[in-house]
């Protein structure tokens, strides 16, 4: 008996799109990943209001809600039960019913989860939030009308303890977002992360500041601004899967795919140390030198963090599509030709992005404080260590969809070994490099390392020189072609936006935009083969 539709018209889960009907999902790819470029808009919402923040605020109280936000994402990870992984390999190319008992299940197990880690990380403030705010915290917090008549340390305290309590939102809309995402609908959450989640984030906050509440107030915007994101995001959880979330929440269990949850338990580590590779260095630099330089740090990976871009795109586009791919192609064909076009698409985009935000990092500075400048070689070594891990995304997720999980927690494990051990060993031994240096240098070499090795499982799962080329794969001899539009369209960003840089302050950041936008089309233009470009066109 067939499903029924839901409600909305939307497509079943199982229900292939236009594009992949044919076996061929280059077009979705890139269909999605644009999407997703749209989604992280966010980032650079986030990234645009850092100045703002850091001068309504002051750094030492934006660098302790940092640290406090660092802390929230690494625990919702933890809370999340790895159900956001989970989903795109179970959820995508299920069953209706299945699907959305897959989605209840997830809901139900990591809002418990975060509610209940939530109250334990409340209820320790007092132990862990002294430790976190670092040295010299009080004077800052103090300066920062943060202390009232309470002394200082107490109002850390507080501030943070209270703050904690955003991490059911988080997950909540990280969980409910991956279910979206599991639908291959894609962009439906993009004015949520965006609008919502960021965009509340800052007028709330300069509203805060402007009637003087002091640094509370950024703790309080963001708590706002996730209340509703959240609630959005299980409007749009239910639109997708066309039932009530009570319905969905009340599904049985048993209804669930097979080995949904066994899958999510083995994963939970994985999510875990990807945050931590992203935020480990903004505690630990709170924590061993003060909440002023984790607020550096806070700016160098913010900039930095727009290369995530890329990875984020690939991942969010390809991870579904190469779910549903296996289960209709058990020869892996389709998998591995949708691995070799997102190389080479990464491959020729990566560069002239790294080149982009190198040249205009000067003039990104500019709109902080003069010691924020301090952040320029940080920035450079944190952009050069997230290209090498764009450039590896689709190894990555090719490990992580279709390998063993063990493997993918062995890489990220070796990652953030190298990122918690080098940060603190560059601080003893290199003492000229500085905290912040010393850290962005750890951190890089822990996602090179962690990309690497995917790369090189990826590599060793490819199909023998004696099996049949598959359609629009172009081998090495793709990759170089696809290397060289790279090189040019790096070339085309530095010469147009380079020059351009010392002529003003923020020339060179008004000329890479659109240097930027020539140097990608420029690049896909050569880097892609013919075949690659029909499929591109094919409706």
């Amino acid at each position: 008996m067939t499903a029924p539709k839901p409600r909305t018209g939307a497509p079943e889960t199982g229900t292939p799109k236009t594009g992949e009907r044919d076996g061929d999902l280059r077009r979705p790819l890139m269909r999605g990943a644009g999407v997703a470029v749209l989604g992280r808009m966010g980032a650079l919402v986030e990234a645009a209001s850092l100045p703002l923040f850091v001068w309504a605020y002051g750094a030492t109280a934006y660098g302790l809600f940092a640290a406090g936000w660092a802390l929230v994402k690494v625990a919702s990870a933890l809370s999340e039960r790895g159900m956001a992984i989970a989903l795109q390999r179970y959820a995508a190319g299920a069953e209706p019913a299945a699907a959305r008992a897959a989605v209840g299940l997830a809901l139900r197990t990591s809002l418990a989860t975060a509610t209940a880690l939530a109250a334990l990380l409340s209820l320790t403030a007092v132990w862990w939030a002294p430790v976190l705010a670092g040295p010299g915290a009080a004077a800052g917090a103090g300066a920062a009308g943060m202390s009232g008549s309470v002394s200082a340390g107490v109002s850390e305290v507080w501030a943070l303890g209270l703050y904690v309590w955003v991490l059911p939102l988080w997950t909540l809309l990280e969980v409910a977002t991956a279910a979206v995402r599991a639908t291959a609908r894609f962009g439906a959450e993009v004015r949520v992360r965006i609008a919502y989640e960021q965009g509340l984030r800052l007028v709330f906050g300069l509203g805060l500041a402007g009637a003087g509440l002091g640094a509370a107030g950024l703790f309080l915007a963001h708590g706002a601004s996730l209340l509703i994101a959240g609630l959005l995001a299980l409007r749009l959880v239910r639109r997708s899967y066309g039932a009530p979330v009570a319905a969905l929440w009340a599904c049985d269990r048993a209804t669930a795919p097979a080995g949904l949850d066994r899958f999510a338990r083995a994963m939970i580590a994985v999510p875990v140390m990807r945050r931590l590779m992203s935020e480990a260095p903004v505690m630990l630099l709170s924590a061993l030198a003060g909440p002023a330089a984790a607020a550096v740090y806070a700016v160098a990976r913010k900039v930095a963090s727009v290369m995530q871009v890329l990875r984020a795109a690939v991942d969010y586009a390809m991870a579904p599509l190469l779910a549903g791919s296996a289960r209709r192609d058990a020869s892996g064909a389709g998998a591995r030709d949708l691995a070799d076009f997102a190389r080479r698409v990464v491959v020729i985009v990566g560069p002239p992005l790294a080149a982009g935000l190198l040249v205009v990092r000067g003039d990104v500075l500019r709109l902080f404080e003069p010691h924020f400048a301090a952040a320029a070689l940080p920035i450079a070594v944190l952009v050069a260590g997230r290209l090498v891990e764009a450039l590896c995304t689709p190894a990555t997720v090719v490990v992580e969809m279709t390998r063993g999980h063990w493997l993918s927690t062995l890489n990220t494990a070796a990652g953030l070994a190298l990122l918690l051990a080098g940060t603190p060993a560059l601080m003893i031994l290199a003492p000229g490099l500085g905290a912040t240096l010393a850290a962005a240098m750890a951190a890089a070499a822990g996602l090179a390392l962690a990309g690497g090795l995917a790369a090189v499982q990826a590599g060793l799962a490819a199909p023998g020189a004696g099996d049949r080329p598959q359609p629009g794969t172009a081998g090495t001899a793709g990759i170089l072609r696809a290397l060289a539009g790279g090189v040019v369209a790096a070339a085309v960003v530095a010469a147009v936006s380079g020059p351009t840089a010392d002529l003003a302050p923020f020339a060179g950041l008004g000329a890479a935009i659109p240097a930027l936008v020539l140097a990608v089309w420029l690049g896909l233009r050569l880097g892609l083969t013919a075949d690659d470009r029909r499929a591109l066109r094919r409706r």
